[in-house]
């Protein structure tokens, strides 16, 4: 997309074109003792210390880097911590359909960004994937 840009003549076509950030979270799993002091939730078992970690990120697609991170206790569901991130203007947003909160649409659209992203089936409003 960035190569299509930089050969585009038209201003239309150069706008429209933005740098990709993607949204997404994995979790991570340590030894629970590490995160004893901050009061995350461990599994005891057959005397391991099991706990998690989730990293959220923003990762800039082109350039292979980390924008923004938030880390937080494993089974954090993705939408409310993606509030936390720092979102910039004039950027495509794409995340999976875990990023269903309308409040994160709305912080990117007021800030003059975009966003693809995949829906969760809806019964209540008949919309589908």
């Amino acid at each position: 997309m960035l190569d299509i840009r930089a050969k585009a003549e038209s201003r239309k076509i150069k706008k429209a074109i933005r740098q990709i950030l993607a949204i997404d979270s994995t979790e991570i799993k340590v030894h629970g003792s590490l995160f004893s002091e901050l009061g995350w939730k461990q599994k005891h078992c057959k005397n391991e210390h099991k706990a998690a970690a989730k990293l959220h990120v923003i990762w800039d697609v082109d350039g292979e880097w980390i924008d923004d991170f938030v880390i937080t206790p494993g089974r954090r569901n993705d939408s409310p911590v993606s509030l936390e991130l720092r979102l910039l203007q004039g950027k495509m947003y794409v995340f999976d359909r875990a990023y269903n909160d309308f409040d994160l649409w709305e912080k990117i659209v007021s800030i003059k960004s975009d966003f693809v992203t995949r829906l969760k089936d809806s019964p209540e409003s008949g919309i589908s994937k």
